[in-house]
């Protein structure tokens, strides 16, 4: 067994939560003011920590901007800040020593790159201000890179019951066709969403098709003169007696309701240990837990233990 070298330093906390806890009580007043609806206060509280845009809360920044923006109406300067957002999430190169420092220390020791959640409702927050701006194309590659990402978040699970496909980028898509008077295009997202709910949802939410996405498959159908198909869905959706009528206008309506919840810590301190060779393990002995960690290098070392 290797032998236990003196204790180097003793750590922090073992926290569960990101950056966001500590991110959340230093913009206290962009919060206030967005709750209250004063957007213009609330970009003026953001913007004046402005720090945080090359600090290790780039990521919250840059998405927080993007969203007040996006309330405000100016799309185009939204989704400015909403695409640094992405591409940094994306590129982001973890350091990894910092990284387990992070959840054995302190969460502010690491740069916060976005959780993958995050990183879909940036895509379909820039899809949503391209539709506003009747930028149909842009829209639609935002969804499909919003699907393409999805597909690269299921590859990484094995289990069969695992969340593969999203029927509402789908049902997106077909609006945004459907904005765009491509009826085809737009009666094949639908029918994706359809299938989505059936296969899917049905199994593993107990859910199915909402209403208007029935009238929506069965309206595109006929407007692309697919009576085939029209006949097949008007019968198993029971609507033998719909007639699709094409209105001079509709209304669709995003209701964003709430915001998200703040992260809070749960912490336990731990002692850092050196090991023989590149190894140190962090121990708390009240709890019996403890954790090994290999360091790559020398460097690695010597940061690790200049953390207090």
């Amino acid at each position: 067994m290797a032998r236990i070298a003196p204790t180097l330093l003793m750590a922090g906390s073992l926290t569960l939560a990101s950056a966001c806890a500590t991110y959340y009580h230093t913009q206290a007043d962009f919060n206030r003011e967005f709750e209250r609806g004063d957007l213009n206060r609330a970009l003026e509280a953001l913007q004046r920590r402005d720090q945080h845009e090359h600090g290790r809360n780039k990521f919250l920044y840059l998405v927080n901007n993007g969203l007040v923006l996006s309330v405000m109406g100016k799309y185009r300067e939204s989704n400015e800040y909403f695409e640094k957002a992405y591409l940094f999430g994306e590129d982001y190169h973890k350091d990894y020593i910092n990284e387990v420092a992070s959840y054995w220390t302190n969460p502010m020791v690491t740069v916060y790159r976005g959780e993958d959640h995050e990183h879909l409702m940036v895509l379909y927050y820039k899809a949503l201000n391209f539709l506003k701006m009747e930028k149909y194309e842009q829209a639609l590659v935002e969804c499909r890179r919003l699907n393409i990402r999805l597909q690269e978040l299921s590859d990484k699970y094995k289990s069969p019951e695992k969340y593969r496909r999203d029927a509402f980028i789908h049902t997106l898509m077909g609006i945004i066709y459907q904005a765009m008077q491509d009826y085809n295009n737009a009666f094949i997202a639908y029918r994706n969403a359809f299938e989505i709910y059936e296969d899917d949802y049905a199994r593993l939410f107990s859910l199915r098709a909402p209403e208007q996405l029935q009238y929506d498959l069965l309206n595109t159908a006929w407007w692309t003169g697919l009576h085939q198909e029209y006949e097949y869905y008007k019968e198993r959706f029971g609507l033998e007696e719909y007639t699709p009528k094409r209105p001079e206008a509709e209304l669709v309506f995003f209701w964003h309701n709430g915001l998200s919840p703040v992260k809070e810590e749960w912490s336990i301190d731990f002692a850092i240990h050196t090991r023989q060779g590149k190894d140190v393990l962090f121990v708390n002995e009240a709890m019996g837990l403890n954790f090994a960690f290999t360091l790559d290098d020398d460097d690695d070392r010597s940061r690790l233990s200049g953390l207090r």
